[in-house]
């Protein structure tokens, strides 16, 4: 069929249309012509009796005709248009040259897909060593790393995995505490001390104490820390710029590991070798069971959220667990994390840090911990 017959049934249909309206117009009584006086008396009659002519009809029978008047004249102007050679030629050549024009498309790194790229969880960092502590400063964007075999304190940019060594030659650290992005208070196990380095000049550090066989460490104020001393269950307050040690919980189980405060009077140490995360009041040096994991888990270091939750890292399991701190309750969060030992909680953010042994730093989602059975495997 052409454009020519197309446009011809178009108009016919069209004109077909309007005849008959003009026929439906002509026999309907008063749907014609109407003096405003017989409007005005149909207008009063009781709605309840049949009107002997149709007012409402005529706006309806003016209406059709308008429409098909109008689809009559565009169908013939339709027609004239397609008898015209040129007029088809162009339009064709126009859609065909439109359909041959090249596309030009652009991709950035930031549109590729990356597996660990969402809004659970984030491989961060990966080949940074044996990591076993972890502490951020969140004024920078900047995670704080010991990685405890090569003996060195490393920085990580929180945004781009960026890293940096701040300074080597350490000893065995195995954690860290960090006082406001000025000075970093490592723990050095196998030296039995505690060390401080001077981040704006990291080239040599000092040495805060000694004989401790220092395995976790805290900052309760510019001056005061406490470390879990991992060989003979205690743990114990040093004040930072005399290195005087003294015991402010002793008759733990040994192996003790991570310290965690809540800013209240109490510290949370967990157990390298161990299921149990004690809970100490630090005023008289009570210990409490805060809570026990699972069976062959090891309550290895804590992270507390401010808000009653605990996150406490396996590395024995590769797995985070969330504690509840009211009530002792516990649930895994996380798992497929190798040997997890640093975490720690930003609260800006409510995001997870959590750092292991295979050299990586995770970023796990608080929100999507959430969830009935947490964030499940993570998979870098």
């Amino acid at each position: 069929m052409t454009f020519k017959n197309v446009f011809d049934s178009g108009g016919t249909q069209a004109g077909s249309g309007s005849e008959t309206t003009d026929e439906l117009k002509a026999n309907t009584p008063g749907s014609g012509d109407m003096s405003r006086d017989i409007l005005e008396l149909e207008k009063k009659r009781d709605p309840m009796l049949l009107q002997q002519t149709a007012v409402g009809a005529y706006p309806v029978f003016r209406a059709l005709g308008s429409l098909f008047q109008n689809m009559t004249n565009v169908s013939v102007d339709q027609r004239l248009a397609s008898d015209d050679p040129s007029t088809t030629s162009d339009m064709a050549s126009s859609t065909m040259s439109k359909a041959n024009e090249s596309v030009k498309v652009q991709i950035s790194d930031s549109d590729l897909p990356r597996a660990t790229d969402n809004k659970q969880y984030v491989l961060v960092a990966k080949g940074l060593g044996a990591c076993e502590g972890l502490a951020l400063e969140p004024s920078t964007g900047t995670a704080y790393i010991t990685a405890r075999d090569e003996g060195q304190l490393l920085a990580v940019s929180l945004s781009s995995g960026a890293r940096r060594i701040v300074a080597f030659g350490l000893g065995n650290v195995a954690d860290l505490a960090v006082d406001r992005g000025t000075t970093a208070y490592l723990a050095d196990w196998a030296g039995q001390r505690v060390i401080a380095v001077d981040l704006s000049n990291p080239t040599s550090f000092r040495v805060v104490t000694s004989g401790i066989y220092a395995y976790g460490i805290a900052l309760e104020s510019p001056d005061k820390a406490y470390v879990a001393s991992y060989m003979n269950g205690q743990l114990v307050a040093v004040t930072l710029p005399d290195g005087q040690a003294t015991p402010a919980a002793t008759g733990l189980s040994q192996g003790l590991s991570g310290v965690a405060l809540d800013g209240t009077g109490k510290a949370y140490v967990g157990q390298l070798g161990g299921n149990v995360l004690y809970e100490i009041r630090l005023s008289d040096g009570t210990s409490s069971v805060a809570s026990t994991l699972v069976s062959g888990a090891s309550a290895t270091r804590t992270a507390l959220d401010g808000s009653g939750k605990a996150y406490v890292t396996d590395q024995a399991g590769g797995r985070l667990f969330e504690v509840i701190l009211a009530d002792g309750s516990n649930r895994e969060v996380a798992s497929g994390l190798g040997h997890p030992y640093g975490v720690a909680f930003d609260k800006g953010s409510d995001q997870i840090y959590v750092v292991n042994r295979e050299g990586q730093l995770w970023r796990i989602s608080q929100q999507a911990t959430q969830s009935i059975g947490g964030v499940g495997k993570v998979v870098s």
